[in-house]
């Protein structure tokens, strides 16, 4: 019957709390600033990386076998993690804050748009060889989508050099609400 009443009153958050590194906010747990400044760090490692395109390495072994090692995209990989520091602070945004990343968002959202637009009569005018040569590659005009590589392109680095402003909004909200300073209680 011991037994019985023990597993009833086992929660989830007791083994939490009390797990190196939990999820709880128990002794070992963390808090929002941590997971800030982790995020403001994986944003940095990633600025630091080359921003390059992702590819794929083949190498054959002497069996024959290829083996493929995926390079991941390093401005992909940057924008993501931006995205993810703007989710954490989300909350703490003030009004010049908010206005300043969802402007920048917008003009991305524009300049998709406008590409998009520009794409639909570049394939209009476009002449039958060079469709041909495409379509064995497998891109081919969609509404509201861009899919001419160079296009594409020119798209990833617009949208990198927004989320390079939009890291730099959010790292002045940081300074000016005193974010660390507050939350954490350093210094």
């Amino acid at each position: 019957m011991d037994k019985e009443k023990d597993i009833a009153d086992f929660e989830i958050g007791d083994v939490e709390d009390n797990l190196p590194g939990g999820f709880g906010f128990g002794k070992a747990g963390f808090d929002k600033p941590s997971l800030v400044m982790e995020a403001m760090r994986n944003c940095i490692t990633a600025a630091n990386c080359e921003m390059r395109a992702g590819y794929i390495i083949r190498k054959v072994d002497k069996y024959g076998n290829v083996n493929e090692t995926p390079i991941e995209d390093g401005r992909k990989k940057f924008c993501s993690c931006v995205e993810v520091l703007g989710e954490l602070l989300s909350p703490d945004l003030d009004k010049d804050a908010k206005d300043n990343v969802q402007s920048l968002l917008n003009s991305i959202d524009n300049k998709e748009k406008e590409f998009a637009d520009a794409e639909i009569e570049i394939w209009k005018t476009m002449p039958r060889e060079a469709r041909g040569k495409f379509a064995l590659q497998g891109i081919f005009p969609l509404k509201d989508k861009i899919t001419i590589p160079l296009n594409a392109e020119l798209m990833t680095g617009y949208e990198l050099k927004t989320y390079k402003k939009i890291f730099t909004e959010l790292n002045l909200l940081l300074a000016r609400i005193k974010y660390f300073k507050k939350k954490a209680k350093f210094g």
